[in-house]
């Protein structure tokens, strides 16, 4: 049987120190840098899912206003890595993509049926949706 580890406990790495004082913060810590790869994962599933409807939301809302032209210049210049995570960061935030015929915003749609993110609880962690 596992033994749930509290605040107050002694560390369990053998420093001496309180868990709280010691190994908690670094755990904590890890868990925020853990949600580094929240966005990728979101936008990686997005165009698994839903390839066609990205491209199409990309082209029509953030590209929109470029002609042909325009875009192979954006394209071959040397922002355009830089233009293509704003434009993926646009439409993450406020973008909508038609899924069946149904116009959605992609924020909705990620947290009702987007991929599953790993939340660490303090004592284990569980897999869970994320909400607002």
């Amino acid at each position: 049987m596992q033994q749930t580890l509290r605040r107050n406990d002694p560390c369990p790495c053998g420093s001496g120190k309180k868990y709280k004082r010691c190994c908690l913060k670094k755990e904590e810590t890890q868990a925020v840098s853990d949600w580094s790869q929240t966005v990728p994962r979101a936008i990686k599933w997005l165009m698994a899912e839903h390839p066609h409807a990205v491209r199409e939301a990309l082209d029509n809302g953030f590209f929109g206003s470029l002609d042909e032209n325009e875009g192979k210049i954006l394209h071959a210049h040397k922002s355009w890595e830089t233009t293509l995570i704003n434009a993926l960061d646009w439409l993450l935030a406020e973008g909508t993509i038609t899924v069946e015929g149904s116009e959605l915003r992609v924020s909705e749609l990620l947290l009702e049926g987007g991929p599953r993110f790993l939340l660490n609880s303090g004592n284990g962690s569980s897999e869970s949706r994320l909400r607002p």
